[in-house]
């Protein structure tokens, strides 16, 4: 009768945890990175264990806490995807009828049409005329 006790109480428990927890795929290399770290950790420690749950959670609460605009940069530079950018832009200039200033002088000069090709055959024709 206590065994039965103790295993619903253990099923109470676990259905408890459920809610205060939720999983997060990562890639491999952080996996490995976060198993090497989680035997560091626990490398020399007695007065405890500490599963990677409790290594991840601890980890992003304490970077959460302390994370500045130079890593929210950092992040973004190193998820940055040239191609969903344009996208938003040529969203955005579809629905406002223009483009911004610098996208369009970019295209013009990707194009060949921008002003630095006519200053150079200016300069050519001058030199011509010079001489």
């Amino acid at each position: 009768m206590i065994n039965i006790r103790k295993d619903f109480m253990n099923l109470e428990e676990e259905e408890k945890n459920k809610d205060e927890f939720i999983k997060v795929t990562i890639s491999k290399k952080a996996e490995k990175a976060a198993t090497d770290l989680l035997a560091k950790v626990n490398d020399g420690f007695d007065g405890g264990r500490i599963n990677r749950q409790d290594l991840m959670s601890w980890i992003l609460t304490m970077f959460a806490e302390d994370c500045g605009e130079q890593d929210i940069r950092a992040i973004r530079a190193a998820h940055f995807d040239e191609i969903t950018l344009l996208e938003l832009c040529l969203k955005k200039s579809k629905q406002s009828g223009s483009l911004p200033p610098e996208l369009r002088k970019l295209l013009l000069a990707q194009a060949g049409l921008d002003d630095s090709g006519k200053k150079s055959v200016k300069k050519a024709i001058d030199s011509r005329v010079n001489q």
